[in-house]
């Protein structure tokens, strides 16, 4: 027992070098605030974090490889001295100089996976897709321990790249900051407000709810949609709108902050998810959740940790806008007794997801890996 305390007392809290090739600005706020939001919360713990991240989003090709080459020799310079644990993002992208450097010398490697960067996603190139799991899976192998969003992606993992289900910890992303994404008291309207946030590319499912609501103005079912979030389908979506005469109804936002966002999701009566990809977790579903927004979804792949339907949302046929459609033409009103459980459901549901309780989850795991080289 004295021995155990004895410990406890001299085990020093973790010092940390943080590597993405993924870190937002002022320009791009969404751009990677997954890593932003985690080395926030470390750093606010009083851990002793340094970062080696690549800022923002080049415009240009020459721009993105500059900058990447730059990342990869400031990566394997301090690398080659640091005697700090070293925490991956995006490990498909990150990790080439954390695999150069494991040929010289011994550190200790902690891969956090957020889901695109070892899952195939649509248009990829199959090559570049190839060698993305090549250096996913070397760098998986010399990893201490796995940190994935969810139970989806663990098994995921396991399954896929063979990775010890032991040195795997589950960690939803950051979680959600409920004390900043707090339900605020809705009025009854006629009109029933629904809200996407994400990015505007191939497989989110955009293209499906604007369907949706075509058939829903063909039919005289007044629905509004608020659109949050640019990308390479957003000029596309857009003259979908136009041309279907649904401009008036459909607003497209474009990027916003986190904390521009929370005005819009308490203005949101529905989230609508309408991913077709298998999303690692979906924060913004939780999100939303937090702000006492019923979600509606497929609950495909990581969503199906939190999301449960007729319980905190509803639940549409994976990738059909008829279902959605049916989905949508009978949702409760905000008045409705069903609606204000759902709301309650949703917040509670939020709750277990909270950014301080992640926060000390993660702190404590990180705490316990050895620092013997």
């Amino acid at each position: 027992m004295k021995n155990n305390e004895s410990q406890s007392h001299t085990r020093q809290a973790p010092r940390i070098l943080l590597l993405s090739n993924m870190y937002p600005t002022d320009e791009s706020p969404s751009y990677g605030i997954f890593v932003k939001n985690i080395y926030t919360q470390l750093e606010s713990a009083g851990i002793d974090i340094k970062k080696c991240v690549i800022e923002g989003q080049s415009r240009t090709k020459l721009g993105k490889l500059l900058d990447y080459a730059f990342y990869v020799v400031k990566a394997i310079f301090i690398i080659m001295f640091t005697r700090r644990i070293v925490y991956i993002h995006f490990i498909a992208h990150t990790s080439i100089p954390v695999v150069i450097m494991s040929i010289f010398r011994r550190f200790n490697i902690v891969a956090h996976i957020h889901g695109g960067d070892v899952m195939a996603q649509p248009n990829v190139n199959k090559k570049w897709a190839s060698m993305k799991s090549i250096v996913a899976k070397r760098t998986l192998m010399l990893s201490k321990r796995v940190i994935v969003p969810s139970q989806y992606f663990s098994d995921f993992v396991q399954t896929t790249f063979s990775v010890d289900p032991n040195s795997i910890f589950v960690s939803p992303s950051g979680g959600v900051d409920t004390q900043r994404f707090q339900p605020v008291e809705r009025q009854p309207q006629k009109v029933i407000k629904l809200g996407y946030v994400g990015r505007l590319d191939s497989g989110k499912g955009v293209d499906i709810l604007l369907k949706a609501m075509r058939v829903l103005m063909e039919q005289g079912v007044h629905i509004q949609l608020t659109v949050v979030g640019a990308g390479k389908e957003q000029e596309k979506l857009v003259q979908y709108a136009i041309d279907n005469n649904l401009s008036e109804a459909c607003r497209f936002i474009g990027v916003l902050t986190q904390s521009e966002l929370v005005a819009y999701y308490q203005t949101f009566d529905y989230f609508v998810f309408p991913t077709e990809l298998n999303e690692s977790l979906g924060l913004v579903g939780l999100e939303a959740m937090s702000c006492g927004v019923p979600v509606i979804t497929s609950g495909h792949a990581g969503i199906g940790d939190y999301f449960e339907n007729r319980v905190n949302g509803f639940k549409f046929e994976f990738g059909s806008y008829i279902s959605l459609c049916d989905v949508l033409s009978n949702l409760p009103l905000v008045s409705s007794t069903i609606y204000r459980q759902m709301a309650e459901q949703c917040r509670l549901t939020a709750l277990k997801f909270d950014s301080e309780v992640v926060k000390e989850k993660l702190v404590k795991e990180l705490s316990m890996l050895s620092f013997e080289r």
